[in-house]
């Protein structure tokens, strides 16, 4: 099984920058790998929602969009059949920042049967926490991660998490006390070399980090996980394949 993961952000125009071009460019590689699922996050105009659909033949495109834009982000595609989708709503703090605020971030499971086993595939996206924001921001991040590693605890299945976790590397190692990670050392996720990272309102100030991630959990069925990621600009993130397989 190919899952394909991506911060897409996909923003109002006057936050992103080439949307409709990138939005190809991200068709694109998807045409090209030909992942099973794909997990994206930042797609939050009804716009590029409404054309993921139209040119995603072939997978069923789940989103929970509110009358004006899609206030979680996240988006899941599935070539595979769909068993059931739940959107889990992070409790918001006060500690959170404003523009967080405006949104409903959260994580999104969708129970999926493949090859006749059933799957749940975690797409999340945490509270932003970058290297220069204050404690009680990354406590936010953390207490977010924390409730996702709550939820998958208690789910009796194989299981994946994949998204934009807004953590370093060491940072995850730290808070993470059930869910596998593939990579034994950082990779590079979100770079500076990147030139889609470093407009005025995304400007990174690190030569190269891991803010997404692939995540997993066995329970009991032995799994093979390995991942790939892409330095290509279609965002100000890059592609992250991953490659999952079962034992017997």
């Amino acid at each position: 099984m190919k899952i394909l993961n991506l911060n897409a952000w996909l923003m109002p125009m006057h936050l992103s920058s080439q949307n409709k071009k990138r939005l190809k460019k991200i068709l694109d590689l998807i045409h090209a790998l030909e992942p099973e699922v794909i997990t994206l996050q930042e797609v939050w105009p009804k716009s590029s929602l409404k054309k993921l659909k139209k040119m995603m033949q072939g997978y069923t495109v789940i989103a929970n969009p509110n009358k004006l834009f899609n206030a979680s982000g996240l988006v899941t595609l599935s070539k595979l059949p769909v068993l059931s989708n739940k959107l889990h709503i992070f409790k918001p703090t006060k500690h959170y920042k404003l523009y967080e605020r405006l949104v409903k971030k959260g994580f999104m499971v969708t129970k999926v049967d493949y090859d006749g086993k059933q799957v749940d595939i975690v797409n999340t996206h945490l509270h932003q926490s970058d290297p220069g924001s204050k404690n009680i921001y990354k406590q936010v991040t953390k207490q977010q991660f924390t409730a996702i590693e709550r939820h998958c605890f208690i789910v009796p299945r194989p299981l994946l998490v994949l998204g934009d976790f807004n953590m370093h590397y060491d940072e995850l190692k730290k808070v993470n006390h059930y869910l596998k990670l593939p990579n034994a050392k950082p990779i590079t996720t979100v770079a500076q070399k990147n030139k889609l990272a470093n407009k005025r309102l995304n400007k990174t100030r690190i030569p190269a980090r891991q803010l997404d991630y692939v995540m997993y959990h066995e329970n009991g069925k032995h799994m093979n996980v390995a991942m790939k990621v892409f330095d290509l600009e279609v965002s100000d993130h890059y592609p992250l394949l991953c490659t999952v397989s079962f034992g017997k």
